[in-house]
């Protein structure tokens, strides 16, 4: 199943679509790189790459040891 991003900026809080982004993009094909989440949301790299290390804090994401990104376990 592949998801596609569904940002609509106007209709509420930028950053949290582009997170909401990144998190269906994970979601759609599990671990992935940095350079992949960030094309599958058509998302600049350091904009992506900033948004999954606040979710890797937050514990919504984590990194990989190949420096891949998933959803962490529920």
């Amino acid at each position: 199943m592949e998801t596609q991003p569904r940002s609509n900026p106007a209709n509420g809080v930028q950053s949290l679509h582009r997170a909401l982004d990144l998190i269906e993009a994970i979601l759609g094909s599990g671990p992935m790189t940095l350079r992949d989440v960030a094309a599958r949301a058509d998302l600049a790299e350091p904009t992506t790459h900033r948004l999954l290390n606040t979710m890797v804090d937050r514990g919504f994401v984590r990194r990989l040891p190949d420096r891949r990104y998933g959803l962490a376990a529920q």
